[in-house]
């Protein structure tokens, strides 16, 4: 009903005895705490008689299993595609498959493009193009990709730095 929603309501199971699945968006919390995102206590969901907790809010992938008689799993899939610098790394979506003997689950990566940081080492190079190479050549895996590159290390006293880095 609106943005935050502070309590959870859990559904009832109709059907404890037949395979269940729960699909619910809210913040997982493994530890009681408070959440203004629908908070969904691990304590509350090991309650419930269901094999598989599908879970959105998240956007980074992340799977727990409860020490349940069923072994329920937990899952963010997260998102099939970065929405942001805070977002690296590839992006999945998550198959699963519901059988007699339980849930089994597969991230399959789907991205198309991944923001990425990546450090380059400048130590002891002493000129632009050196730099500049160096980039190149620890960055020429990830052309697909969005990249931000960090430089790390000392740099030469006589490099002349300029401010105009449209190299």
């Amino acid at each position: 009903t609106s943005f935050e929603e502070k309590e959870a309501s859990l559904p009832e199971i109709q059907h404890p005895d037949d395979r269940n699945i729960l699909i619910v968006h809210g913040d997982y919390l493994v530890h009681e705490r408070e959440s203004s995102y629908f908070p969904i206590l691990k304590s509350e969901l090991l309650k419930l008689n269901v094999d598989y907790v599908a879970l959105g809010h998240i956007h980074k992938p992340f799977c727990d299993e409860l020490e349940t008689e069923r072994k329920t799993k937990v899952c963010y899939p997260g998102s099939p595609e970065a929405h942001s610098w805070k977002e690296t790394g590839p992006r999945f979506v998550t198959f699963g498959s519901l059988e007699a003997t339980g849930v089994t689950l597969e991230q399959i990566p789907i991205s198309t493009r991944t923001y990425e940081q990546i450090t380059v080492e400048i130590t002891g190079l002493r000129r632009r193009e050196e730099i500049l190479e160096k980039i190149l050549a620890t960055t020429k895996e990830e052309k697909e990709n969005y990249i931000t590159c960090l430089l790390s290390g000392r740099r030469s006293n006589d490099l002349l730095w300029e401010y105009d880095l449209s190299w």
